[in-house]
């Protein structure tokens, strides 16, 4: 396959080398924020691709099968970027997420903050008049702590200005480039050589820098760790390399299955499940209306088991589904079935759908299957590209109310689906119903003249 990698990061280099060792395509893009970042072992794109318009176009042009976020933790901006563009494009998009240091058995002694301006504030706090304060943040969040009298930052290529030039440094600060990894003896003479009284540091979670937290615990250093700002949702995640390769490989294979095939329509027994799942004949019947295609995108709002998120995803190559579930233990489930049943290709996300599909990126398909409401059903339809289908089941006069007025208002089909299966009677057999399902389906049209599409 065609890997795009976005790195700067130990993260990237390792999935680089792992990628091109199984037999892919990759090119990897540095940011260009330090000039002595290291080359990989591949193609190699420095700077920056001119927004998510632009990287969209250069996935597009270089006929990129996926793209792999390796960047930093606190690379926020480019880790959006990638998802807009991976949204225009259609380009599977799964982002590596190292474990941060929450877990750390120190975490619960350190202050937390949730940006750089608070660390600064906790910071001045714990190292009181005249404390001297290390700063291990990089060099772009530097003017955030410009209030501290007395520093000394730690930053992997020196500031500069325009002209190629070290800036003035503030008085009281000490700048020292130096790049990881680093030892623990080392930094434990650094913290007693430099007098350090607090440790502000943030959530990397990197173990070529982890040294300093033991450092810092063994001399009594107070430590301030920045959160993480939060990534863009409907990104799939794994913590390893090795789930890098898997996900890349599971994408570039073909979905046959040798025990169920990839035809819609799965036993309900293929499926972990608390009886509360769409059943197969009414699930073939969503999916035939949903028409998975190659690398399109399902949303599953009220996944439950996962039954339709998992048919979409093994019933065309690269298509991926995202599946909303407020109830964590349907999550869980439907994970498990994922796991079996089509790795990889679907994410889960838990929380209340409204919430949950807000920033997800806009999808070619969506199927609600369980407590269907107006706002949700309404705010589904208006983020579905052009072309896209939507499905909705409902099996109470209230659900039906409101697939009717969808119906009424944006046309497509109205359809109640009744399936009665047979069932021994003694030493007979007679038909047993099952709940009948009301269905609306339809396409979204976008008139000509209408310009807007979604993000």
């Amino acid at each position: 396959m065609h890997v795009l990698v976005l790195g700067g990061t130990i993260d990237g280099r390792e999935v680089t080398r792992a990628l091109t060792e199984a037999g892919h395509d990759v090119v990897t893009s540095l940011a260009g924020r330090t000039t002595a970042a290291r080359r990989r072992a591949a193609d190699t794109v420095i700077g920056g691709f001119g927004g998510p318009e632009g990287l969209a176009r250069w996935l597009s042009a270089e006929r990129i099968d996926a793209v792999v976020d390796a960047t930093h933790p606190f690379a926020s901006q480019m880790s959006h970027h990638a998802a807009a563009a991976s949204s225009a494009t259609g380009v599977p998009l799964l982002r590596l997420d190292r474990p941060g240091w929450v877990s750390h058995p120190r975490a619960g002694t350190w202050t937390w903050a949730d940006d750089h301006a608070a660390a600064a504030a906790a910071a001045a706090d714990l190292a009181g008049p005249g404390g001297r304060v290390l700063l291990t943040v990089g060099r772009q969040p530097l003017g955030h702590y410009r209030g501290l009298a007395h520093v000394l930052a730690r930053v992997a290529e020196m500031p500069r200005d325009a002209r190629g030039d070290p800036p003035p440094q503030p008085p009281g600060w000490t700048i020292v480039e130096d790049r990881g990894p680093y030892e623990l003896a080392a930094e434990r003479g650094l913290l007693t050589r430099e007098g350090i009284a607090v440790m502000v540091t943030k959530d990397s979670g990197a173990a070529a820098t982890a040294a300093k937290l033991d450092a810092a615990a063994e001399r009594g250093v107070p430590v301030v760790v920045v959160r993480r700002p939060p990534g863009p949702g409907g990104v799939p995640r794994v913590p390893t390399v090795a789930g890098v390769v898997a996900w890349i490989e599971a994408l570039g294979s073909s979905p046959v299955d040798t025990e169920w095939g990839t035809t819609p329509g799965l036993p309900d027994e293929a499926f972990e499940h608390d009886g509360l799942i769409t059943k197969r004949h009414q699930r073939a019947g969503a999916l035939a209306f949903l028409r998975p295609l190659p690398r399109q995108l399902l949303w599953d709002v009220g996944t439950g088991s996962g039954a339709i998120a998992v048919e979409w995803a093994r019933a065309a190559e690269g298509a991926r589904a995202i599946g909303v579930e407020r109830n964590p233990e349907r999550a869980a489930r439907a994970r498990r079935n994922i796991e079996r049943l089509a790795p990889g290709r679907v994410d889960v996300i838990e929380g209340d759908a409204l919430a949950a599909i807000a920033g997800l990126p806009a999808p070619d398909a969506v199927f609600l299957g369980g407590g269907v409401s107006a706002p949700v059903l309404e705010a589904c339809w208006h983020v579905l590209r052009p072309g896209g289908r939507i499905v909705a089941h409902g099996v109470t006069i209230e659900t039906e109310g409101v697939l009717a007025a969808m119906f009424r208002a944006h046309g497509g089909q109205l359809a109640r689906l009744g399936v009665e299966i047979a069932e021994p009677i003694g030493r007979f057999h007679g038909w047993t119903p099952l709940r009948a399902v009301t269905q609306w389906s339809c396409v979204r049209h976008i008139p000509l003249d209408e310009s807007a599409r979604p993000a």
